[in-house]
């Protein structure tokens, strides 16, 4: 929902040297495996938690771990800067100036800095224009925070840099709607929302092997992986279910067990609860794998019909210890 595509801004495009290889980022593990196309030999994450938040940890982990050089730009050692070989700290929201775009809707905001850069710290922004100087296309990326807050708001009337200072830090762009369908009209024929007749997907079911449903919860206290290791360490993730899935294997309330998939093994403590499924097991999403905690040790690599992940379409069951 959010128009990244007319906010996108490539630099330098022809001056490339080698090929562009697009990997799906559901199946990197096995992107990384296969010999079509260019060959993959360094992998420079920023803004990112691969490893934490897409399916199959631990084929990502050992993966990376065959190519020749890794980099993470981080501002915590999470599961992705943990397989990397050079970890540059960046700055947090309260030392950068930057633009900050909106899930959901397309309020557009600025990030005014409070504090000067920390300890080493620098900005995604200056990590990049460093390395563009060292590459040969410094001018291409040269220029401050307002001026890439410029570009790429460019498209959008009545926001810029300025005008986005002037308003106190937030704007909507001049023009575009604020509900969606307003007044409930479609841009169908009908002006009404139209079902798809047919639905092209492949639905994949338990097996008696992996008889559960494995559901990701999401949290009201944390987004994704952004959670304090503080409250990771030294305990065991969490899984609910139904009393009777535990009893199945002679196990209840508060007992130690193992989720087991065809990819991985997840320790857990079971929480037993009456009022949920007895074909489910309900795990909180984002913990770490560093932690022993990281649910997508558990996951298949697996597209849903769209071009998302299929995250709960995973199946495990339930063990003793």
């Amino acid at each position: 929902n959010w128009p990244w595509a007319i906010m996108h801004k490539p630099v330098a495009l022809e001056r490339r040297t080698a090929p562009v290889r697009t990997v799906p980022v559901t199946k990197l593990a096995e992107a990384l495996q296969t010999t079509t196309g260019p060959g993959i030999t360094t992998a420079f994450f920023m803004g990112t938690n691969l490893v934490n938040q897409m399916p199959d940890t631990l084929g990502m982990q050992r993966e990376l771990a065959k190519l020749e050089f890794r980099v993470c730009v981080d501002q915590f050692l999470t599961d992705t800067a943990e397989c990397a070989d050079v970890f540059l700290p960046s700055t947090t929201m309260l030392e950068e100036e930057d633009f900050l775009p909106s899930y959901g809707h397309v309020w557009m905001q600025l990030m005014q800095p409070v504090i000067a850069p920390q300890g080493e710290s620098r900005s995604d922004l200056v990590i990049l224009q460093g390395l563009a100087d060292r590459l040969g296309f410094g001018p291409d990326m040269a220029g401050s925070p307002a001026h890439w807050i410029d570009q790429v708001t460019s498209t959008f009337r009545g926001v810029s840099h300025a005008s986005l200072k002037a308003a106190g830090g937030r704007l909507w762009p001049e023009g575009t709607p604020r509900v969606p369908w307003a007044g409930g009209k479609f841009k169908t024929p009908t002006g009404r929302f139209v079902f798809p007749a047919t639905f092209d997907d492949d639905p994949v079911l338990p097996s008696p092997e992996f008889p559960l449903h494995l559901i990701a919860l999401a949290s009201d206290k944390a987004i994704n992986s952004q959670i304090p290791e503080e409250r990771q360490q030294g305990t065991l993730l969490t899984a609910h279910v139904h009393p009777s899935v535990a009893q199945a294997q002679a196990l209840g309330h508060g007992d130690v067990a193992s989720l087991v998939s065809p990819r991985g093994v997840l320790r857990v403590r079971l929480e037993c609860d009456d009022a949920l499924r007895t074909d489910s097991v309900f795990v909180p999403k984002g913990e770490w794998a560093k932690h022993e905690r990281g649910l997508n040790v558990l996951t298949e690599p697996r597209f849903t019909a769209g071009t998302g992940t299929a995250y709960n379409q995973n199946f495990v069951r339930l063990e003793r210890v």
